[in-house]
């Protein structure tokens, strides 16, 4: 049982640290991004809360939601990146914040619940794993659109960033979790059937019955005899 839970528990908090990194890719970390355009000297990194601009020194966004990934590009690119559907995604990518949150709560309910916490756990887990898998979606979606396009234009070269491979691994280990954090329930209730199943078993042996199974019929008799024809010990 304690492996099972264990298990389920520490793949919750791998996920949500994991989730967390990558949420606080660039601009907070630069060196950690969502996706990178290399361009000559320069460099472009994207991250969940803004992007960051290399080109001998670090120019980058204040950290918000959303942006507007045209601009940034507006030096090598002057194509339109179906500019209004492609920015207005930029700002779900917070969704990654929010698997990561959902993550740690499962995470704390596995690891301190039992059975019906355990089900909460899972749905929870559920959830994250929900997000966590829209949040891969849109990275892919957001900048496969760009890294389709520099690359096709001979503008640069773009690649996904490490952020992104974080996100797809934290989605295959949630998915995990909720079937591990499922397993304990059922072992958590086949322990506390064998628990029950042992405790009417010593009463039975408190009633005659001996652990080998022979039944001491002089003990039942006194049992069942009135108490002033019992012999005294």
């Amino acid at each position: 049982m304690g492996l099972f839970n264990n298990f389920g528990s520490l793949l919750l908090l791998i996920s949500a640290v994991l989730l967390i990194v990558s949420t606080i890719s660039t601009p907070v970390v630069n060196n950690l991004s969502l996706a990178t355009v290399n361009s000559g000297s320069r460099v472009y990194r994207f991250g969940v809360l803004g992007w960051c601009n290399t080109a001998g020194i670090d120019t980058c966004s204040p950290k918000h939601l959303g942006y507007n990934i045209q601009n940034v590009l507006g030096e090598i690119s002057n194509w339109d990146l179906v500019n209004n559907s492609i920015n207005g995604l930029t700002k779900a990518l917070i969704v990654h914040a929010i698997a990561a949150g959902l993550a740690f709560i499962g995470f704390v309910i596995a690891l301190i619940s039992h059975k019906f916490g355990n089900i909460l756990a899972a749905v929870i887990a559920f959830l994250a794993f929900v997000c966590s898998l829209v949040a891969m979606a849109l990275d892919f979606a957001i900048f496969g659109v760009v890294k389709s396009h520099i690359n096709k234009n001979n503008l640069g070269h773009a690649k996904y960033g490490a952020a992104t491979w974080i996100t797809v691994v934290a989605t295959i280990l949630l998915l995990f979790s909720i079937i591990f954090v499922l397993i304990q329930c059922c072992c958590c209730h086949r322990d506390k059937a064998r628990a029950a199943a042992h405790h009417d078993d010593g009463i039975h042996h408190d009633d005659g019955i001996h652990h080998d199974g022979h039944i001491d019929e002089h003990e039942l008799d006194e049992k069942k005899s009135p108490f002033w024809k019992r012999n005294k010990a």
